[in-house]
């Protein structure tokens, strides 16, 4: 499926390797997770909220995320 959708470059019987669409989702999947993970814990005063960042990340808009990250930005350290 990450072929399909042209994720991954790869040789017949050879190495598999994501491409630079690969790598830049990939880097994408990361960063939506962070800041969700940093969101929730900082609302929530806890660092246990991994289970409830991997329940919203899949269903998040990118240009919510692009907001909830310049929230954080400016959210006060306590």
């Amino acid at each position: 499926h990450l072929k399909d959708c042209g994720y991954l470059s790869f040789e017949k019987y050879g190495e598999i390797y994501p491409n630079e669409k690969g790598l830049a989702y990939g880097a994408y999947l990361l960063r939506r997770h962070n800041v969700l993970h940093q969101f929730f814990c900082l609302l929530n005063q806890s660092e246990e909220e991994l289970e409830q960042t991997e329940q919203v990340e899949h269903f998040i808009n990118p240009d919510t995320l692009d907001h909830l990250e310049i929230l954080l930005q400016h959210w006060p350290v306590l």
